[in-house]
């Protein structure tokens, strides 16, 4: 399992999330959270990533 912090704006984010889910099969998705120093947002998404070929 991997995890991927996915920052901006908070339409980009859930667009970004949305993508990663067609790729990747998503464990987990974090709430949005404020970042302290500009109106941008960060989300963690756990995913996991297939090792076999």
């Amino acid at each position: 399992m991997v995890k991927i912090r996915v920052m901006g704006d908070r339409k980009k984010v859930e667009e970004t999330v949305e993508r990663l889910g067609k790729v990747f099969q998503v464990m987990n998705v974090s709430e949005p959270y404020q970042n302290r120093n500009n109106e941008m947002v960060r989300t963690y998404v756990e995913v996991v990533v297939c090792t076999t070929r």
